[in-house]
C-alpha cells in the first residue's frame, strides 16, 4: 500500500513552536520529521486517514489544534514527504492531492522550491525554463549528466522517487525550551514577553501528551560584569494543585521574579517542567454547569504558593491526634482528614474539648470547688507528652459559667499542683 504523508508548514515560526508542532502533529500519526529551515513538518499518517473520515477531515482537525499559535498554517497530503512537503511551502491553506499524482502535483510550482542553488536556477533561466513542470519534461539522464551529483536527488523526486526520511524525530522526554539573546534585558515586562514564548509552546506540549505541571524551574544568566559573582541564577515553581494554563503558569512566574528580582540584564534563559503528573479524565454532568470558581481554583492555588511559600498553602486537616496543638494542620493539597478507627479517639473529636487553648501551661488559680464532667488518665493532650501519672480532666465551674480543663498529678486532687490547657465558655 503507498504511504500518505501531510506536511505543515508555520512560516516565521521559532525553534519552540516547531517542537510543540510537532508533539501536536503526532497525536494524528506515529511518526514526524522537522525542517526547521524551511519551518516545515512532515508526519506519516499511512493507514490513519479513515479514522477521521478522509485526509481531508485529518488535515481540518489538525488545522484546529494548530491554530493556537496564531500563525499562518499550510498543510499538504501527497503520497510522498518530500513532495508534501514542496506543495505545503508553496500553497495556500490546504491542499490534498490524489494518490499517484503527486509529481503532477508539483508543476506549476517554481523551480526555486527544488532547492538549487542560483547558479543552476540562472542556467535553466537561460534554457527558458521556470516551473517545475518544464524540467519534468526535459530528459532526465542528461540533465544529471550536466547539473552534477548535487541535483540528482531533486531530478529524481519529480518523476516520483521520494522515499521516507530515514531518520525520525523523537520528543524529549523533560519538557524544555530556552534563549539566547543579543542584547541583555534587565526590565521585568521584556522579560515576561520573552517568556511567553516559551510557555506558550510548552503547555500545548502538555496538552499534547495528555499531562499536567507540577513543577517548572527558570534558568537565567547574567551579563558578566563587574562585581557580580555568581552569573547564574534559578527560580522554582511548585504547582500543588497541577495544570496546564500557559496564563496561569507565566502568571506564578511572573510572581516569584517580582518576589526575587533580577541582579543584571539577562543573556540566557531556559525553562524546564521539572515534574508533570498525568492528566485523568473527568466526567461532566450533562445538566449541571462546572462553576467557574472550581476552574480558577488552581491558578489561585499556584499564585499564594508563589507569594507565600508551600508551606503556607495547602488543605486543613483534622488528624487522629491526642495532642491538641497537632490535631490540625497544613496539608498536601488535594489530602482530606481521615476519619478514625478507634472508638476512643473519637470521643477526643467531640463536643467535650476546649475550644480555647493556652498558650503554655499555666497554673490553675481558680476556684477549687465545681463537678467532674469528663476525666480522662494518660492522655497526650499538648505538644508535649505527659505521663500515665498525668490525667487530664473537663471540670464545670459555676461561678465561672465555663467548662475548664486542667491536668493534675494523680492522688493531688485538685487544688495547687493542677495545671489549666484550656476552657469552654458556657
Amino acid at each position: 500500500m503507498t504511504g500518505r504523508y501531510l506536511a505543515l508548514c508555520l512560516p516565521g515560526a521559532n525553534h519552540a513552536t516547531l517542537i510543540a508542532a510537532a508533539e501536536l502533529s503526532l497525536g494524528f500519526g506515529p511518526r514526524c520529521s522537522i525542517d526547521e529551515p524551511h519551518a516545515c513538518i512532515t508526519l506519516d499518517i499511512s493507514g490513519c486517514g479513515h479514522l477521521y473520515g478522509g485526509d481531508q477531515p485529518l488535515a481540518e482537525k489538525l488545522h484546529e489544534r494548530i491554530k493556537i499559535f496564531e500563525l499562518e498554517v499550510r498543510i499538504a497530503v501527497a503520497d510522498g514527504p518530500a513532495i508534501a512537503a514542496m506543495i505545503a511551502r508553496a500553497c495556500v491553506g490546504t491542499c490534498i492531492v490524489q494518490a499517484g499524482r503527486g509529481p503532477s502535483a508539483l508543476a506549476p510550482l517554481p523551480i526555486e522550491i527544488l532547492g538549487y542553488d542560483a547558479r543552476t536556477c540562472a542556467w535553466f533561466a537561460g534554457l527558458g525554463v521556470y516551473t517545475v513542470g518544464e524540467v519534468q519534461k526535459l530528459p532526465p539522464d542528461e540533465l544529471e549528466r550536466r547539473l552534477g551529483a548535487s541535483c540528482r536527488a531533486g531530478l529524481r523526486l519529480i518523476h516520483g522517487e521520494d522515499p521516507p526520511p530515514t531518520e525520525w524525530w523523537q520528543p524529549p522526554e523533560v519538557l524544555v525550551e530556552g534563549l539566547e539573546l543579543d542584547h541583555g534585558v534587565e526590565a521585568l515586562e521584556p522579560l515576561l514577553f520573552l517568556l511567553k514564548g516559551l510557555v506558550d509552546p510548552l503547555c500545548a506540549r502538555l496538552e499534547a501528551r495528555g499531562l499536567l505541571l507540577a513543577r517548572a524551574e527558570l534558568w537565567v544568566k547574567y551579563e558578566k560584569l563587574p562585581g557580580l559573582e555568581q552569573r547564574e541564577q534559578t527560580w522554582e515553581c511548585v504547582f500543588p494543585s497541577p495544570l496546564r494554563e500557559a496564563k496561569a503558569v507565566l502568571s506564578v512566574l511572573k510572581l516569584r521574579l517580582e518576589g526575587v528580582p533580577l541582579k543584571a540584564p539577562v543573556r540566557e534563559l531556559s525553562l524546564r517542567f521539572v515534574q508533570t503528573v498525568e492528566r485523568l479524565p473527568k466526567a461532566l454532568h450533562l445538566w449541571t454547569k462546572e462553576a467557574a470558581a472550581l476552574r480558577a481554583l488552581p491558578s489561585l492555588i499556584a499564585e499564594l504558593t508563589a507569594e507565600l511559600g508551600s508551606e503556607r498553602v495547602g488543605c486543613l486537616l483534622v488528624r487522629d491526634r491526642h495532642a491538641a496543638s497537632v490535631r490540625s494542620g497544613l496539608a498536601a493539597v488535594g489530602e482530606a482528614s481521615t476519619k478514625p478507627v478507634s472508638p476512643w479517639v473519637q470521643l477526643t473529636y467531640a463536643a467535650s474539648e476546649p475550644l480555647r487553648a493556652c498558650t503554655k501551661a499555666e497554673p490553675w488559680e481558680g476556684p477549687t470547688s465545681g463537678r467532674l464532667l469528663l476525666r480522662r488518665q494518660g492522655v497526650e493532650w499538648w505538644s508535649r507528652g505527659f505521663s500515665e501519672a498525668w490525667d487530664s480532666m473537663a471540670i464545670w465551674v459555676p461561678s465561672l459559667s465555663a467548662t475548664v480543663w486542667v491536668d493534675q498529678r494523680a492522688g493531688d486532687g485538685f487544688g495547687p499542683s493542677a495545671w489549666l490547657r484550656g476552657w469552654l465558655e458556657g
